[in-house]
């Protein structure tokens, strides 16, 4: 079992053990997750994951009215979900996984997991490059920012799990499941500043399988 696995396995028996319903929560979004990056790699031989940050710039004599900045924030995401679904100026992913988290120097920021069709892309940075210039100038119109972490060195991960991931790479696919439960962690912040009744965690619907047709898929390449 590899360590991102037995990290996992830590994390679900510890969550599992608790009765705390916040506990509950995050182990039916984690395992939520885990289903979700499985049905996709059913159809897909070769997926390429984009993790990008995104946020807004704070204005000074705006910071103290939080709600207006969550207002601005969700209106923004439902701006970005519906762009990624219908925009052509930017590739549309096959599925995505996002977390609204509020920061002390950043304000309110989303977590996004995006997934492409590795058959039809294959340039990660350049997607995540994509949709935060469309997040920054498009959707917030000059308000927003962004953090492409397909940029940063993979050597800076413990756990590197996005980029490209073929469906027989089980380490990778491990990592990949445990980026995907650092989004579906609590953020006792949000719940401190009495926004718990809203949603803040997001996952695409599970896709349908899809029939496979012509050559059987290769398994792991023997080196």
């Amino acid at each position: 079992m590899g360590d991102a696995l037995r990290k996992m396995a830590f994390t679900f028996n510890r969550y599992g053990c608790s009765r705390s319903p916040e506990y509950a929560s995050e182990l039916k979004r984690e395992n939520s997750c885990s289903r979700y990056i499985d049905a996709h790699l059913e159809n897909y031989a070769r997926l390429i994951v984009v993790r990008i940050d995104l946020r807004l710039r704070i204005d000074p004599d705006k910071v103290n009215f939080l709600s207006d900045l969550f207002i601005d924030m969700a209106r923004f995401w439902r701006r970005l979900r519906r762009d990624l679904r219908e925009s052509e100026k930017i590739p549309k992913p096959e599925g995505f996984i996002g977390k609204l988290e509020h920061g002390h120097y950043r304000g309110y920021h989303f977590h996004v997991m995006l997934f492409f069709d590795g058959s039809k892309h294959q340039k990660d940075v350049i997607l995540a490059r994509m949709i935060g210039e469309h997040w920054k100038n498009e959707v917030t119109e000059g308000r927003g920012d962004y953090h492409n972490c397909n940029a940063t060195d993979p050597a800076k991960y413990k756990y590197y799990g996005i980029g490209r991931v073929e469906h027989w790479d089980i380490e990778k696919i491990e990592n990949l499941k445990f980026a995907a439960c650092y989004l579906a962690k609590t953020d006792y912040s949000l719940n401190s500043l009495n926004i718990s009744a809203n949603r803040t965690f997001f996952r695409g619907t599970i896709p349908k399988k899809k029939e496979r047709r012509g050559r059987k898929r290769k398994c792991n390449p023997v080196f």
